[in-house]
């Protein structure tokens, strides 16, 4: 059974399944929730719930085999941890033929910086700070744009930083298969991930899509 668990009621459906079945187990772990069992700002659990999960997920290692991780600072981590080996993959991306294309030439004469993904986990204040650094440098000569594209949950955040500066522009979501597109019509692609506490102890052994996405 492949799964990334994620909460109590998947890991204990893997761990009736498997055992009912008599079937190995192979959980590929995406974010250290194991450490905090919430997303900041979107989901909170408790250090009950925290002891918990682990011990669930602890009890189901006895039917793991291996286990796969998002990245190796993740893998390296967990291997000791569970006495398993983890391998590394993470969020693939599909290459046309054609990659990598030549850049296009733009008439408007802007450098534009483009943002794609969710505003979550601390993400929007980071841009904030982007966007401000925009518009102290979009003055004369130096013609600077920010584009955001995020999901419509995030359409509140993304409207406040939209305020910062006229060159930041909130463009609404888009479908995956047009993610390419916006990249090619851009000069810089924007990854953040927020420095607080919370944040980075969720995110600290992650490997964001947008990386292999850029």
């Amino acid at each position: 059974i492949y799964s990334m668990l994620g909460s109590m009621r998947m890991v204990g459906l893997v761990a009736t399944l498997a055992r009912q079945l008599d079937l190995p187990v192979v959980p590929h772990f995406m974010d250290d929730w194991l450490a905090t069992y919430a997303v900041p700002s979107r989901s909170l659990g408790t250090p009950l719930h925290v002891r918990s999960l682990n011990a669930a997920v602890e009890r189901l290692f006895d039917r793991v085999p291996v286990a796969m991780a998002i990245g190796d600072m993740m893998g390296q981590e967990y291997s000791p941890r569970f006495s398993r080996t983890f391998f590394s993959f993470m969020n693939p991306v599909d290459v046309d033929p054609a990659f990598p294309r030549d850049a296009t030439a733009k008439a408007d004469g802007f450098v534009t910086l483009v943002y794609v993904g969710g505003l979550h986990l601390g993400r929007a204040q980071v841009l904030a700070d982007i966007a401000g650094a925009v518009r102290d440098v979009a003055t004369g000569d130096c013609r600077v744009a920010l584009d955001i594209y995020a999901p419509a949950s995030d359409a509140p955040a993304a409207r406040r930083i939209e305020t910062i500066a006229p060159t930041v522009r909130y463009r609404g979501s888009i479908p995956p298969d047009q993610v390419r597109t916006v990249l090619d019509q851009s000069d810089v692609a924007i990854h953040v991930e927020a420095f607080d506490e919370e944040c980075a102890a969720y995110t600290r052994l992650s490997v964001s899509t947008k990386i292999p996405q850029y």
